[in-house]
């Protein structure tokens, strides 16, 4: 996928009572994210592959590696339940 292309969203459900920290291979500073916010993550060149972990309290939620033709969506519900969608183009 091109630059400016979605590589990763993350969706916490309001109701999940812990903050989140996402952790990108292809950046250089993990991003918190609090209950009921959104993150978006952009490539920042054509093709831009990146190593993923979420993780709340030190404990791994989900992880995974984004190639440069995926767009990952993540969602975490009030129960910590991940569910992914992944669109490969």
């Amino acid at each position: 996928m091109c630059e400016g292309s979605t590589l990763l969203e993350l969706f916490l459900s309001v109701d999940y009572e812990r903050a989140v920290t996402l952790r990108l291979g292809c950046r250089s500073e993990p991003v918190t994210v609090d209950p009921g916010r959104y993150h978006e993550v952009v490539r920042e060149e054509d093709g831009e592959e990146c190593a993923v972990t979420v993780a709340a309290d030190g404990e791994t939620l989900y992880e995974t590696s984004v190639s440069g033709s995926e767009h990952v969506t993540v969602r975490i519900d009030e129960t910590g339940a991940v569910d992914v969608e992944t669109v490969v183009l």
